[in-house]
């Protein structure tokens, strides 16, 4: 059976929105699954002065109130800062790590930024399907 409708939920940390400076996301409780998958989408970046940069990250926090960047080997796959070089898009990583809050977090920085984005966690692997 191909149904994924009922073992994931989507929840939104960044709003979709226009942001000129650092962005962190609402924390996303990870209670009730097993697995879970941060995407970012940036685009419409303002790159006028070339030295413009997003950089989305995630990170985890066991009270959602002190939050640290999640490690490199917590995480699969990568996330990349998007520049006048970089192309604009979706991004995603999967989430190893053992903490039970998320959060999406864009990085802005440059002189005059100004980026339209959203970062969203999918959850997984429920506990009790169907997913909520």
């Amino acid at each position: 059976m191909r149904d994924i409708q009922n073992n994931i939920s989507a929840v939104q940390s960044i709003k979709p929105s226009s942001y000129t400076a650092t962005e962190n996301g609402d924390a996303v409780d990870l209670r009730g699954f097993s697995a879970a998958l941060a995407l970012f989408y940036l685009w419409a970046g303002d790159y006028a002065n070339a030295d413009e940069v997003y950089t989305p990250k995630l990170q985890e926090s066991n009270d959602a109130t002190n939050w640290n960047d999640v490690a490199a080997g917590d995480l699969e796959g990568s996330f990349t800062a998007t520049d006048e070089q970089a192309g604009e898009g979706l991004q995603s990583a999967g989430y190893k790590g053992s903490k039970r809050y998320l959060r999406a977090v864009v990085v802005v920085a440059g002189t005059s930024p100004s980026v339209v984005g959203f970062g969203t966690i999918v959850l997984g692997e429920p506990h009790q399907a169907p997913a909520a």
